[in-house]
């Protein structure tokens, strides 16, 4: 029997979005696997379209208030009993062979975290995004540049647990702090195969501020999780890159990766 998997879900007033990642999850070609949505507090009707979802393999905790995402994510970890946890988040969709592919190769190469291709949705357009496959070139870059898809995301439950999960302090690119302090521990991959469809926020204000968060995540890590001062440089480039303009971008981020 292969091992189980938990799809963790949060969402936050996502009623437009959210029945069709659940769908998206529930698509799978794989046996062992459940669906854990956490609504984190919706004030709208998110919780009335995922109750209407009739799924044995759906689960649902609902928080009476907002705790944001991160805790909403570790609250859904921590109500699974799957061997292994996978990430999708309430606005993405997933290709129905996602857990089958993927779970294929983390045995085959006995990774404990493991990402995939995928496109990004930029302005109603589709872009293809390529991330490092080997764990050396993942564990070089990723104080570089943020080599994972979020929700691509597989991992051993027990490593997850092991990390005290997501900071819930950090409402920007909590994901990237947690990759930082698993990475130098894990054996990692990226199946380099796109199976996931994300939606990219746009606008200036939350630009700069997902910007200077990845600095300050970046400077933490070289000061707390042993990554070196030679580093240093490191956290500066997301300033830089925020004045770059977007389609420049995202060619240097595909030359990097």
């Amino acid at each position: 029997m292969k091992p189980s998997v938990s799809f963790i879900i949060p969402v936050y007033n996502g009623e437009k979005c959210i029945a069709q990642a659940i769908s998206s999850a529930l698509s799978q070609n794989y046996a062992q696997f459940d669906v854990i949505v956490v609504n984190d507090g919706s004030k709208d009707q998110t919780l009335d379209v995922v109750s209407s979802i009739k799924d044995e393999r759906l689960k649902v905790v609902d928080l009476e208030n907002n705790k944001g995402r991160s805790s909403a994510r570790n609250m859904g970890v921590q109500s699974s009993n799957a061997d292994y946890i996978a990430f999708l988040d309430a606005d993405d969709q997933i290709d129905p062979r996602k857990l089958t592919l993927q779970m294929d190769y983390i045995l085959q190469n006995k990774l404990d975290i493991c990402g995939t291709w995928g496109h990004a949705i930029i302005k109603k357009k589709k872009i293809l995004f390529k991330h490092p496959v080997d764990d050396k070139t993942i564990k070089s870059r990723i104080i570089k540049s943020h080599t994972f898809i979020h929700s691509s995301i597989i991992m051993r439950r027990s490593l997850f647990l092991s990390s005290d999960g997501y900071d819930k302090e950090l409402s920007f690119s909590e994901d990237y702090d947690l990759f930082l302090r698993l990475v130098p521990i894990s054996i990692c991959g990226n199946m380099p195969i796109p199976t996931v469809e994300y939606v990219t926020p746009i606008g200036i204000s939350y630009a700069f501020r997902e910007q200077v968060a990845i600095a300050k995540i970046r400077l933490r890590a070289i000061l707390n999780y042993g990554y070196g001062l030679h580093n240093l440089l490191y956290v500066f480039t997301p300033i830089v890159s925020f004045f770059i303009p977007r389609n420049l971008k995202i060619i240097l981020k595909k030359i990097i990766n």
